[in-house]
């Protein structure tokens, strides 16, 4: 049986315009498609990279500073920021840290990776609070689009930030780290990787935990929560496919997504205007996948364009139309879901990095407005189907009359009132039987 949390309000995240010079695409070739493929070839050159070999996964710490003291008084105006009108008082001042690490690639090089550690400061000696680590949604391939060089006072991205601030003032330690490839100079946020995604959490778990450095603070023993919106919720759904895998030792205590974004199809079916971080993602990744098998001329044309928008410029710049945006055939075999058979390299990867079908038995909570246009309600059904199948508990949230950017704003309460559940050994509303 289904639980609803039928909830109604409003929420809005402000998108600024970044005006940004773009690059010309080559030009006076006389052949239309080698002109497209010289561009392609242009733009990829410098970050191929082999692919993934999943069976190398080490960390290395590096550091672990402090940045930044927040009073009750400033986290309550973080909580303005993202919470809008909701009735949520600071309870804790927030300390916050930069953590930094290395964690293996797909060649088993390592690849540096920046987090940010947002502590509750209690004044109860010996007080503990839940780790929970967070995934952002969406911001874009380039370094200055990482969701940690988020202006907090301009919440273009997805006011993360002050997410974690308000998380972390109801006594939480929270986790923000960015996705590999962003502090990297020789690569790029290699977009819905799962492997890569699932490394990236799984290793700043690891050394949280772990590192010497880390061993001080307040967290709850045996509490370990991976929580993320949209693109964040597919990472935090591939940290639980991957676990087993990398670090057998660590003990998930349960998994949230936020408008989890978790199949590549769906994602491109739903957002034609993020088709190009993927394409370019994939292509730079991938030696076997190839964009101009998949999208319109106009598209290859300007998919170089794809690393240097950060998703507040994505969203304004991008086509939402679906033909504007892939070529005939791929979308007739898109909208068909006959992608396998008339695209089977494409498809291939697609399917590994699809996240969430690979792990059982970790208690979900899946929040989900039901006027979402990124992700539909329908979708998100038939994903929770799938993981009951999966032998996951999973508590379904939907909330009426919110899309996308609202439900994990006014799914705040909820989403700590279930981690308490579990964090006290209670049972939480399922809806598997």
């Amino acid at each position: 049986m289904r639980q609803h949390f039928a909830q109604s309000g409003r929420a809005s995240l402000s998108l600024f315009f970044v005006f940004m010079i773009i690059a010309v695409v080559s030009m006076a070739l006389a052949v239309r498609l080698p002109q497209v493929q010289s561009t392609l070839d242009t733009v990829v050159s410098a970050q191929m990279s082999p692919s993934p070999n999943p069976l190398n996964f080490k960390t290395k710490f590096v550091s672990f500073e402090p940045l930044r003291s927040l009073t009750t008084a400033q986290a309550q105006s973080s909580i303005r920021s993202f919470l809008g009108g909701q009735n949520v008082r600071a309870i804790y001042p927030v300390d916050v840290y930069t953590l930094k690490f290395e964690v293996t690639v797909e060649d088993g090089s390592y690849s540096p990776i920046t987090a940010q550690v947002f502590v509750p400061k209690s004044e109860t000696p010996g007080e503990h609070f839940p780790l929970f680590v967070y995934a952002a949604g969406t911001t874009g391939l380039d370094d200055r689009c990482s969701p940690l060089k988020e202006n907090q006072s301009r919440p273009s991205f997805g006011n993360y930030i002050n997410q974690m601030v308000t998380q972390a003032s109801q006594g939480f330690v929270v986790v923000l780290p960015n996705y590999e490839g962003f502090d990297n100079p020789d690569r790029i946020h290699y977009y819905f990787n799962s492997d890569l995604e699932a490394r990236v959490l799984l290793g700043v778990s690891r050394e949280v935990l772990n590192a010497r450095q880390t061993r001080s603070l307040p967290i709850q023993p045996n509490t370990l929560f991976f929580g993320g919106y949209s693109q964040g919720g597919h990472a935090s759904f591939a940290a639980a496919d991957y676990v087993s895998k990398y670090t057998p030792e660590l003990k998930i205590s349960g998994i949230i997504g936020h408008g989890p974004t978790t199949n590549i199809y769906e994602l491109l079916k739903d957002n034609p205007n993020l088709a190009p971080y993927l394409m370019y993602a994939y292509q730079a990744y991938y030696d076997d996948f190839k964009p101009e098998e998949l999208l319109t001329t106009r598209e290859l044309e300007r998919l170089g364009r794809a690393k240097d928008l950060c998703v507040d410029q994505a969203f304004q710049y991008n086509s939402t139309s679906q033909r504007m945006t892939y070529n005939a055939d791929f979308l007739a075999a898109l909208l068909n879901n006959t992608v396998k058979e008339k695209y089977p390299a494409a498809a291939e990867r697609m399917d590994e990095n699809s996240s969430g079908t690979q792990y059982e038995g970790i208690p979900t909570l899946i929040v989900q407005g039901d006027r979402d246009p990124i992700v539909t309600i329908e979708f998100q059904k038939q994903f929770a189907d799938q993981l009951c199948e999966n032998n996951v508990p999973v508590t379904f949230a939907e909330y009426k009359g919110l899309d996308h950017f609202q439900s994990r704003m006014r799914s705040f309460t909820d989403t700590n009132f279930w981690i308490r559940e579990i964090v006290n050994g209670q049972q939480v509303n399922k809806m598997c039987n």
